[in-house]
């Protein structure tokens, strides 16, 4: 089984990128929001979030954007994590 993880990248030319790579399988975000647009790509199982009274499942391949200043939370949507 596959180790929870994450790690933060930040771009040495283009200061306000940032990639944030992450395996959770019980990890949760708590309500919270981000300054700038949030693109995530989901590489395996699938994300659960919160967003605007909904509850959504992101599954593996799929594509999701947030915008700026949008609460939101993130949790696990598979058993794959």
């Amino acid at each position: 089984m596959q180790k929870e993880f994450s790690q933060m990248w930040r771009s040495s030319t283009h200061e306000s990128i940032e990639l944030f790579h992450a395996y959770f399988r019980n990890f949760n975000f708590n309500k919270h929001w981000h300054d700038e647009l949030a693109v995530g790509i989901i590489q395996s199982g699938a994300e659960k979030l919160d967003y605007r009274g909904q509850t959504e499942i992101i599954p593996q391949g799929d594509i999701v954007a947030i915008n700026p200043g949008e609460v939101h939370t993130g949790y696990t949507g598979s058993e794959e994590g």
